[in-house]
């Protein structure tokens, strides 16, 4: 028994395989051929299977029409459709978009789930949030509530819009979100956009003006009035996205957040202190294939497994640092090197989890300008992750929580103001990642090892592994493409350490 899941939508297409013995192969287009967001067909999937010598039993697909393909009925999770001509003797199915961003976190669910909720850009039948009980009981599971209205992914694309950020729509919201913290909320605006919003809805509620200036102009200035409003918006999202928490799911229960809202970091941490979420790494529609699988392994009752996840692209083993060359690279980043880390597998989602990352010194000062400006080519406003020992987080933040997949932005201690500088942000936040000795991960935490020993500093500033408007690189080809690109002091790629001098 094989099976087939994929997603061709509008963008971030990506195919997932189950052989017979239950495991997992991942594919997402845009690292294959290097082109960011990138949309494929039907000639695609059917290529990664003949690729594969994969002829499916049985095939899952959300598409809600985007291109053709079918649609559950408004309200239906999921329903039986005609085979696809790629595969005419598959069993087929369609799911709706939402419930497959909710499937897609089981390599990171190991019981019960109670609710599943998403907030997306357009999902079908252009919901924009939806609410599903028991979404992994696929006899019982039903949405509970939707809402076609509240469109607050797309509110921060049209900000981006009127921001003129350069790039791709679809990046504009996480653009934004480094930038509110430079602002100071508004408590009084805070009420004036509710009731403004009960009376005209979300889609209107950019048409308020804020402190006598129309918005568009506001962003057009970037003044300290801008920055003073876009601190204000962002915080009423904020609430209102706890608000549909608060509203639709029960306290103590177990719940799933996905879609492209679930990128927001702030807003995660914010929900992850009232809330039991499991989010995700790939909660954006790259990873929909995944819940496509899960869908038809429910179906079937079949047992599945995503191998080394989160570095489970099915791309090229890059290999692992030995130990003297870990060594080395601690060396050449406490001397302020930039680095370059590639190893193993790349792994799904949009953050660098120590397989294809820049990594420099977090005690740097000005480490944010310096990437901003001489490597990531990007706003001046955007902070970087950091990657420490779990064992330490408790120490930096002062609880011990999980944060493997770098999606909150925590508040960091006043004692790392120094030691931390040049990852904290404006806001004393930081968006951190902890960091596991699993065997896909020793070769980096020995790394953080070793430079905590150097230099007494117990993280190290983490950024994806990629030119700027680009996808993270993939293949070795891609990794040495992109170093010839990159104004990196080093590259490490496996075993491999390349200096320039």
């Amino acid at each position: 028994m094989q099976i087939l899941g994929f997603y061709i939508g509008g963008h971030d297409s990506n195919v997932a395989l189950c052989s017979s013995d239950g495991r997992v192969k991942y594919y997402k287009l845009e690292r294959i051929i290097q082109s960011k967001h990138k949309k494929g067909d039907l000639d695609w999937v059917k290529k990664v299977c003949v690729e594969n010598e994969f002829i499916p039993d049985f095939v899952c697909f959300s598409d809600g029409n985007r291109n053709g393909l079918g649609i559950c009925n408004e309200g239906a999770m999921w329903e039986e459709c005609l085979p696809l001509s790629p595969f005419p003797k598959a069993k087929t199915y369609c799911i709706d978009h939402h419930y497959a961003h909710i499937l897609s976190a089981f390599p990171i669910v190991s019981g019960n789930v109670d609710y599943g909720v998403c907030v997306d850009g357009r999902g079908d039948h252009q919901y924009k949030c939806s609410v599903i009980e028991l979404p992994f009981s696929i006899n019982e599971c039903r949405m509970a509530y939707g809402n076609k209205e509240d469109a607050y992914c797309l509110m921060f694309n049209e900000i981006g819009k009127m921001m003129h950020l350069s790039g791709g729509e679809l990046d504009f919201a996480g653009k934004i979100m480094g930038a509110h913290a430079y602002g100071t909320v508004d408590k009084e605006y805070l009420l004036e956009l509710e009731d403004y919003a009960k009376e005209h809805g979300v889609k209107e509620s950019l048409n308020l003006g804020f402190r006598g200036s129309d918005i568009t102009d506001l962003c057009d200035a970037k003044s300290s009035t801008f920055y003073d409003w876009l601190a204000t918006y962002h915080k009423w999202i904020e609430y209102r996205i706890c608000e549909l928490f608060g509203a639709h799911v029960d306290a103590g229960s177990v719940v799933v957040y996905s879609g492209g809202g679930a990128q927001n970091t702030v807003i995660n941490n914010s929900l992850s202190k009232r809330f039991n979420v499991i989010i995700p790494p790939h909660c954006y529609d790259g990873g929909l294939s995944l819940g496509c699988i899960k869908f038809l392994a429910l179906l079937l009752k079949k047992e599945i497994v995503l191998e080394h996840f989160p570095f489970c692209h099915s791309d090229e083993d890059l290999g692992y640092a030995s130990d003297s060359t870990i060594e080395k690279v601690a060396e050449l980043l406490s001397e302020g090197k930039i680095v370059g880390w590639c190893q193993g597998r790349s792994e799904i989602g949009p953050r660098a989890l120590g397989h294809r990352s820049i990594l420099m010194n977090p005690a740097i000062e000005s480490a944010k300008d310096i990437l901003n400006k001489r490597v990531k080519k990007r706003e001046y406003w955007r902070p970087f992750a950091a990657s420490v020992l779990r064992n330490d987080i408790e120490e930096i933040i002062g609880e011990s929580i999980d944060l493997k997949y770098m999606l909150h932005a925590v508040q960091v201690l006043p004692g790392f103001a120094e030691s931390l500088k040049g990852v904290i942000h404006v806001d004393g936040s930081c968006r951190l990642q902890t960091v596991d000795d699993v065997e896909e991960l020793h070769s980096f935490y020995e790394l953080i090892t070793r430079f905590k020993q150097k230099t007494g500093v117990n993280a190290i500033l983490n950024t994806s592994y990629n030119i700027a408007g680009m996808p993270i690189a993939c293949s070795i080809e891609d990794v040495e493409a992109a170093f010839g690109q990159l104004d990196l002091d080093a590259l490490c790629v496996g075993n491999r350490l390349m200096v320039r001098k």
